[in-house]
């Protein structure tokens, strides 16, 4: 159960990673 809790929180940090990647390009663009 844990080890499942786990994966699923590593692909939330990495997605919300990303997100904030995309976030930071998209406003250098600005």
């Amino acid at each position: 159960m844990t080890a499942v809790i786990a994966t699923l929180g590593m692909n939330l940090s990495q997605r919300l990673g990303g997100l904030r990647r995309n976030m930071d390009a998209f406003v250098r663009g600005l």
